[in-house]
């Protein structure tokens, strides 16, 4: 976590953000955002998720459940054959 130490980030933070994540099961976490992806170069366009960009996030996020499905289907897989 890359966070600074002046912005009061530490390790004893570290751990418990961690630890919280490790809880939830957390996998892929989308840590950054930039709302430009559907608007353009301007916050009051109309946000266009048909645009490349936003194609490009939206067949991220098909391949992402695809993986998950994937992996379930080799988990039940597994459970058959031993």
């Amino acid at each position: 976590m890359p966070e600074e130490e002046s912005k009061g980030m530490n390790n004893n933070y570290r751990e418990i953000e961690f630890n919280r994540v490790g809880d939830m099961n957390l996998h892929i976490a989308r840590t950054w955002y930039r709302p430009d992806f559907a608007c353009g170069d301007d916050l009051m366009n109309t946000f266009d998720w048909n645009s490349i960009i936003g194609q490009m996030w939206m067949s991220l996020k098909n391949f992402i459940i695809k993986l998950k499905l994937v992996r379930k289907m080799l988990t039940l897989l597994m459970q058959l054959t031993l």
